[in-house]
């Protein structure tokens, strides 16, 4: 198969150090240098294929998109927030141990692109939007937001305690009952917890799931839902404030003919939008808290930073021919990778 691979070089290098936790004999921390190397070549192994890291140049557009959604209150201050901050430990060395890592990929067949001020994902999204009508692509990564460019010519292929997973379109509509392109939807509903993006609470993968495969799309949910209570707003329009609701609670629920109300969800701003869930939906929590205006935007939000960008200007490149064997016997000789060096045959392309 004529094929090239696409590597998200950060979501590698961070899996790798939460996996391990390696030393030289001299206390270098080698976690993320040696589980990404070793992940890397067991991928490669006996694959023969062009490959290109791709590595983060930069959040400025998802940033200044969280950065506006901060300020009207749509989504935690905390998003993001520990990126580019120390976590201690063997973490403080994270920047040591890429640099290391890019020297190692410098020294092999495999090519290294980064482009300011965008994120890898993006990147490689849009690299298989440009190779795949004359390639099929890989994109090696454990991040689930690439679910959403699968497609004939498109692939996800990930490592997870030593087992490898490949998923193209015909595994992924039958794992998950959707299209792959709907996978935006599924995190605009249920959010990231890694990335602090809230969701919907209560809204989780296959919740989510199941609302996407019945609605299709995010915002037919919110409409959907909106439709389905709208008798309980007509009932209780007006609730602003957790008092008016505290007070409803006191009396009974009784409001002109209101149903009996027996709780409330208040930990969202009320907006006009009544707050006291009906007796019988008390059980779905999950369902009634779309009606609320603050979940709408915010899932309008978590819906633009879960999207991948796929019209990026990504340059061209000339794959292999460039394996330096004696750099690259060196530096597993320095960080003492000595499994690593008799895989060097998987790192050169032929």
């Amino acid at each position: 198969m004529n094929y090239v691979m696409f590597v998200d070089g950060m979501n590698l290098a961070w899996k790798a150090m939460h996996a391990y936790d390696l030393c030289t004999n001299d206390g270098v921390n080698t976690s993320a240098i040696y589980g990404f190397i070793n992940q890397l070549a067991s991928c490669l192994g006996g694959k023969n294929v062009k490959t290109l890291v791709v590595w983060d140049g930069g959040y400025v557009e998802r940033t200044n998109i969280s950065n506006d959604a901060k300020l009207k209150g749509f989504v935690k201050l905390s998003y993001k927030e520990t990126r580019g901050k120390s976590q201690g430990g063997k973490f403080d060395t994270m920047d040591e141990q890429l640099k290391a890592i890019q020297e190692f990929l410098s020294y092999t067949d495999i090519k290294q692109f980064v482009m300011k001020d965008q994120e890898a994902d993006d990147v490689i999204a849009s690299y298989c939007e440009k190779v795949k009508p004359k390639l099929s692509a890989l994109c090696f990564t454990c991040d689930h937001d690439y679910y959403q460019i699968i497609d004939d010519n498109v692939s996800i292929i990930s490592r997870l305690k030593g087992v490898e997973k490949f998923l193209t379109k015909a595994s992924f509509v039958k794992d998950f009952g959707i299209e792959p392109y709907q996978w935006v939807e599924v995190g605009a509903l249920c959010g990231d917890d890694g990335d602090s993006i809230e969701g919907v609470p209560g809204c989780g993968e296959t919740t989510a799931l199941e609302y996407v495969r019945k609605y299709q799309t995010s915002f037919d949910v919110i409409a959907a839902m909106e439709k389905k209570f709208e008798p309980l707003r007509v009932a209780c329009p007006d609730l602003k404030t957790q008092k008016e609701v505290e007070e409803l609670i006191s009396l009974g629920g009784g409001r002109s003919g209101s149903p009996i109300f027996e709780g409330c969800y208040p930990g969202m701003p009320f907006s006009g939008v009544a707050l006291a869930l009906a007796k019988e939906e008390i059980k779905n929590i999950k369902k009634i808290e779309l009606k609320f205006a603050m979940y709408q935007e915010r899932i309008k939000v978590a819906r633009r930073l879960k999207e991948m960008n796929r019209k990026l200007p990504v340059q061209n490149f000339n794959f292999g021919g460039c394996f330096n064997k004696d750099g690259f016997m060196k530096f597993c000789q320095r960080y003492e990778l000595n499994s690593v060096i008799g895989r060097s045959e998987e790192f050169i392309v032929k």
